[in-house]
Order: C-alpha cells, then structure tokens, then sequence
C-alpha cells in the first residue's frame, strides 16, 4: 500500500470514529452496547464483552454486566472520551 493510500485510509477512519462520537453525543440513550462503541474503541464487540467480564477497571470507564449483557453509561464514555 502506498504512503497516499495509507494516509486516506487513516483519513477516513478518522472521519467513521468522528461520526460515531457525534452520533452518541446526539443520542438521547442512557446506555451504550459494545456494538456502539467498537469503532472508536477500535475493538471487535466480542472482545470488548469479554473485558468487560474479566477485568473492567482496565477500560477507563464504567460497564455495567448484566447476565450476558454488556451496557456502558453513556454520559461516563463521553467523560472518559473527553467530550462531556
């Protein structure tokens, strides 16, 4: 891959992570799924539950566990994203 296509690439995610962030800004949820997050996280959902299940004091904010599910207060990801 090229210098040029490797900064486009990087270009555009940036762009996908930005319209991600802006779209939980904008939400009125009180919780997000592993699903919401996985492109700012840069994270599979899978991966991102199984943390949550072993250790979450590693992800830097709160996860709620809830039998299978996985929920994490939006307010405290936007904290911990620096955009609250």
């Amino acid at each position: 891959m090229t210098e040029q296509m490797t900064e486009l690439a990087a270009a555009e995610k940036e762009k996908l992570i930005l319209s991600q962030i802006q779209k939980i800004k904008d939400s009125n949820a009180v919780f997000l799924s592993a699903d919401d997050v996985k492109e700012i996280l840069g994270a599979d959902p899978a991966t991102i539950r199984r943390q949550a299940l072993t250790d979450q004091s590693c992800m830097g904010f709160h996860i709620s566990v809830i039998g299978n599910r996985t929920r994490i207060p939006r307010k405290a990801f936007l904290k911990w994203l620096g955009e609250e």
